[in-house]
């Protein structure tokens, strides 16, 4: 199962024509909270994300992939808690030395991702919505 309480499991591998990176996405389904567990289940969750795509595992699952510039984005439903995003900043600035980028992308079911520290990329934002939409349908039933 995909989500940031599997650190073990990459959810989503994009190629971004329009950028030429490969995106390691992360979903969060849930409303986040502040508490300790969740904190530590996001940076479990991208510790793992760089290691995949520093330790060689991306080019070795993705051989077209290989050498491509890489963004780690975690898709979420709402913005997420001041101590979550502060753990992103300060991995975004610790990986640009390895040419990786952390972003943010808040969906909304029945609307277009709306990202943060993100430019606009259409088909990843209608696929995103798309999920958002299915998922709130989901839970209605």
């Amino acid at each position: 199962t995909c989500g940031i309480q599997n650190a073990d499991v990459v959810d989503f591998v994009a190629y971004l024509p329009s950028s030429g990176e490969v995106a390691l996405v992360m979903i969060e389904e849930r409303r986040w909270d502040v508490s300790r567990e969740r904190l530590l289940e996001i940076q479990a969750k991208a510790h793992n994300y760089v290691s995949f795509a520093l330790d060689g595992q991306l080019a070795k699952g993705y051989p077209e992939y290989a050498g491509k510039p890489v963004s780690i984005e975690l898709h979420c439903f709402e913005p997420p808690p001041d101590a979550i995003t502060e753990f992103l900043k300060n991995l975004n600035q610790r990986l640009t030395r390895y040419d990786i980028k952390i972003r943010v992308v808040v969906v909304t079911a029945g609307r277009k991702a709306a990202p943060i520290r993100m430019q606009r990329r259409s088909w990843l934002e209608k696929l995103i919505s798309s999920f958002a939409r299915w998922y709130a349908n989901l839970r209605r039933k």
